[in-house]
């Protein structure tokens, strides 16, 4: 609308409000791309998870100034549960999340664990941690978020362990559990 009244009084007007609007849709294009990658990315089906994790760690770790390592022990290439794939990827990217958002930590550590019936994922940061036991208080409080609830139902759908730790002043650890050989839960 604006370009439309412009162009009738200052063409060169509309034409630098048209080059302006261009950017703002490619940016608005750009955010939704990385939302919908966020989602599932679909590196996760192509390459596997730990590429993924690694990629998906390596960008988080520059966007926000956080050090974060990864380690894995065991074969987690065995894991060919799509929906275990996934909820171990969205656990770990809304750990990365709250980290980022609440804890003002500087260094955060993922440890995967795979053997023969289990995978055990450890997120865990130095950051300011908190008391566990507000957490009861915050799921009533309409103004505060659900990563942490939303981690825990995704993991118990799949028959799967959630644990949180936290201590103040010494960071926070997330530990899952999540049994290999489960079909047919789709989240």
């Amino acid at each position: 609308e604006i370009c439309e009244k412009l162009a009738g009084v200052d063409i060169g007007k509309a034409i630098a409000e048209l080059k302006s609007l261009k950017d703002v849709v490619r940016g608005c294009l750009k955010d939704v791309r990385r939302i919908i990658y966020d989602l599932r990315p679909m590196s996760l089906d192509d390459l596997g998870l730990k590429p993924t994790l690694q990629k998906y760690i390596e960008n988080f770790s520059c966007q926000h100034n956080l050090k974060i390592d990864l380690r894995i022990r065991g074969n987690i290439d065995r894991l060919n549960d799509k929906n275990i794939v996934l909820a171990i990827f969205r656990v770990i990217q809304e750990s990365l999340n709250n980290i980022r958002k609440h804890a003002n930590a500087t260094h955060a550590l993922i440890q995967m664990e795979c053997n023969e019936k289990y995978i055990t994922v450890r997120i865990k940061d130095d950051g300011k941690g908190f008391d566990i036991s507000t957490l009861n208080q915050a799921r009533r409080d309409e103004e505060s978020g659900f990563g942490l609830f939303g981690m825990k139902e995704r993991v118990e759908l799949l028959e799967g362990e959630f644990y949180i730790d936290s201590v103040i002043g010494s960071g926070t650890t997330i530990r899952i559990q999540l049994p290999y050989g489960l079909q047919g839960v789709i989240l």
